[in-house]
C-alpha cells in the first residue's frame, strides 16, 4: 500500500505578492469612505460641492468611480489569494495567476512524479514524461518542504535536496 497524506494542505502566495494588492485595496476604501463623508458633509462644504455638485458635468460619477474602484480592490486581493499550492491524497495542485487575472491551475499525481528536487525554497518536479515543472513560491516554504519530503520518502520518490536526506545523489 502506498503513502497517502491524510488531508488536504494548501499554502498560500508570500507575503510580499500581498503588498500592492492590499495598498490598492486600502486606497480604493479611503476612496470610498471620502466620497459617502462628502455626501454627509453639509452643502455648502468644498467636499460637498465638489463631490455632489461636481458629479452634473462628468461622465462618471464619484459614487459609481468609488464603487468601482472598491470592487476591483477586493478583485485583487482575491486574485491574489488563489496563488499557491495544495497538497492533496492524490497529488499536487499549483495555483497561478497569468495576465490578466486568469486562473492557471496544474494538476499532478504522486505517481507522475520521478524526482523532486528542493533548492533554497524552490520546488522542481521532474515528471515521468521528462517535462519540468516548477512549483509557485509560497509563504511558509519550510513547511512544503516537509511535507514533500514525507511524501518522497514514504513513496520512494528520490529527492534531491531538501533538509540533508537525500535519496538521488546522481544528477
Amino acid at each position: 500500500m502506498t503513502y497517502k497524506p491524510q488531508r488536504r494542505q494548501a499554502f498560500g502566495p508570500p507575503t510580499t505578492t500581498w503588498i500592492l494588492p492590499a495598498i490598492y485595496f486600502v486606497l480604493s476604501l479611503a476612496f470610498l469612505a471620502t466620497v459617502m463623508l462628502g455626501q454627509m458633509m453639509p452643502s455648502n462644504s468644498w467636499l460637498f460641492r465638489y463631490i455632489v455638485e461636481g458629479d452634473e458635468h462628468r461622465i462618471l460619477g464619484a459614487r459609481a468611480l468609488s464603487l468601482i474602484m472598491f470592487g476591483g480592490g477586493v478583485a485583487a486581493l482575491i486574485r491574489t489569494g488563489m496563488r499557491g499550492v495544495i497538497i492533496h491524497p492524490d497529488g499536487i495542485e499549483a495555483r497561478y495567476v497569468i495576465g490578466f487575472g486568469w486562473p492557471k491551475v496544474k494538476n499532478c499525481t504522486w505517481m507522475e512524479i520521478d524526482k523532486l528536487v528542493l533548492d533554497r525554497g524552490h520546488v522542481m518536479l521532474y515528471l515521468w514524461d521528462g517535462s519540468l515543472f516548477g512549483l509557485p513560491d509560497v509563504f511558509d516554504k519550510a513547511g512544503l518542504a516537509h511535507v514533500l519530503e514525507r511524501v518522497a520518502a514514504a513513496r520512494a520518490i528520490p529527492l534531491r535536496g531538501g533538509s540533508g536526506r537525500n535519496f538521488d545523489e546522481e544528477e
